[in-house]
């Protein structure tokens, strides 16, 4: 995904396209990867620190 200025890139939009040999039908899906990040639970006392 393009970021911009506000809001930078949050991760990738993946896209797989699949055809049917004897149909000849297309099925298309997307699906969004986001960015690792560290989770809230490693720093409960950053905030409320003095």
């Amino acid at each position: 995904m393009v970021g911009s200025e506000v809001f930078p890139s949050q991760g990738t939009i993946i896209t797989s396209t699949g055809t049917a040999k004897n149909e000849g039908t297309k099925r298309t899906i997307q699906a969004f990867q986001g960015y690792p990040k560290i989770p809230t639970e490693l720093f409960p006392y950053t905030i409320f620190s003095p």
